[in-house]
């Protein structure tokens, strides 16, 4: 076995460099968009009603939303620096794909089947913990394998996947639903019945696990370990050869010395403040200010309108980011949002907000594209794991704290506006989503501090 803290593989880096294989790399993320689009905007929101009443139904969706987030935030770090740190035939992303695969799948069927609120709460925490257990390893092969050089191209690819994925979900949701009646609660059993959750658990295992084989199959493993049974994992050493606790790994050793990624960290965070604001309540916008009820199909259509123009400014913003440099493909994508938000929320059918949100789409889109690609040219190549880890914290601290925020104001706002019906619901999802622009400009500012990278060019 080797010794701790030597590098395990004999054989150079596998960098990849075609482009069916950044496709195979970027095959997985389809399934993982395919899971999260339906289950954050549709699902989570609908089991929210069927686990509440009207009147408390954005405490309890904001409470499942922000409880899983948190125990993913928890997980998020430690996992990229064991992953990091671990020794395998396999190499060191590989095994925490597949056994966070094989245990996220039991409990989606759980959260899709469970009839009580601490049933459903038990089960999505489970999901987020497992889920992310593959997810932070899986992204941590782009700059493991990928030259800096075609970080644009190849995060392109895999935001493409992201957005492709969502559109297929949200599609295939709203066929499911469309042909079916909607679940049904067993008295007294404490959980939920309907072909349409059982179809919808199976799409999900097939793509989870077909597309798990195809990168297991398809993507070179590295660095792979000589001696090493199963794993094994080092403690990483400080240069005094004294090992370092976590937090201090973490929080001294490494963001300490890359303050450039940490203000894009920041930047990131509050841009994704608003969209945790924002995407978890279109569910319901459909049906208070749209006045389409039930709300399923036309959400799922709505956001496939919004995921068409992100795949266009994926396509675009990968390219782009390339070419004239991450941030100016950041700051278009968010810009247009910013001024985009509010002619979709003077829309009041769904032909009226289809076309602000198609560039909505395009704009997150290129800004998705561009902004995995940046972060990826500031991480160091041997420490990626761990600094996805803190990357994804970008994603899961709005998550917690913005998308708790959003239920409890509508409900404190729907008790206080006048009108009967939903009109006191529309309103106070106007003032809800409006306050999502404070965000975006503040992320913007953030992003004007941070000084890019430009990749070597061969002589």
């Amino acid at each position: 076995m080797p010794a701790v803290g030597q590098n395990p593989s004999t054989h150079p880096r596998p960098y990849l460099s075609r482009l069916p294989q950044f496709v195979w790399l970027a095959s997985f993320y389809f399934a993982i968009s395919f899971f999260w689009a339906t289950i954050l905007q549709i699902v989570v929101p609908m089991r929210a009603e069927q686990l509440a009443t009207p009147a408390t139904v954005g405490t309890v969706q904001g409470t499942l939303l922000a409880v899983g987030a948190f125990f993913s935030m928890l997980l998020q770090v430690s996992i990229g620096f064991v992953s990091d740190s671990t020794q395998s035939r396999w190499g060191r992303r590989k095994p925490f794909l597949v056994i966070g695969i094989l245990l996220a799948l039991p409990s989606v069927f759980l959260f899709l089947y469970a009839g009580v609120f601490w049933l459903a709460l038990l089960a999505y925490v489970l999901i987020q913990i497992f889920l992310n257990s593959a997810t932070v390893p899986y992204q941590a092969m782009l700059p493991d394998l990928v030259p800096m050089e075609r970080h644009g191209t190849a995060s392109g690819l895999m935001s493409l996947a992201n957005l492709l994925g969502a559109i297929f979900g949200l599609a295939v949701f709203a066929l499911i639903w469309s042909a079916g009646m909607g679940a049904l609660t067993l008295p007294g059993s404490g959980f939920v019945s309907g072909h349409e959750l059982t179809l919808l658990g199976i799409a999900y295992t097939l793509l989870f696990l077909g597309l798990m084989l195809a990168v297991l199959i398809k993507i070179p493993s590295w660095p792979r370990a000589i001696g090493v049974k199963l794993l094994s994992w080092a403690m990483p050493q400080s240069a005094d050869g004294k090992s370092r606790s976590l937090l201090a790994h973490y929080f001294h050793f490494e963001l300490g010395k890359n303050p450039q990624f940490v203000k894009l960290l920041i930047s990131r965070t509050s841009i994704f403040f608003a969209f945790y604001i924002f995407a978890p309540m279109v569910y319901r916008f459909t049906r208070a200010n749209l006045g389409i009820d039930p709300p399923q199909v036309a959400t799922s259509l709505l956001l496939i309108v919004l995921l068409i123009g992100g795949l266009i400014g994926t396509l675009l913003g990968g390219t782009l980011a390339d070419r004239f440099g991450k941030k100016p493909v950041i700051f278009a994508g968010i810009g247009i949002i910013t001024i985009l938000m509010f002619p979709l929320l003077l829309g009041n059918d769904l032909r009226t907000v289809a076309l602000p949100g198609f560039f909505i789409g395009m704009g997150w889109g290129a800004f998705i594209a561009a902004d995995w690609a940046f972060a990826c040219t500031l991480i160091p190549k041997e420490k990626t794991a761990r600094y996805m880890g803190v990357w994804d914290l970008s994603t899961l601290l709005p998550q917690v704290i913005g998308a708790f925020l959003a239920g409890v104001a509508r409900d404190v706002l729907v008790r206080a506006l006048p009108g009967v019906g939903t009109a006191p619901e529309a309103q106070a999802l106007r003032i809800i989503f409006s306050s999502t622009v404070v965000f975006f400009i503040l992320g913007l500012y953030i992003l004007t501090l941070v000084k890019e990278p430009r990749p070597s060019r061969p002589v």
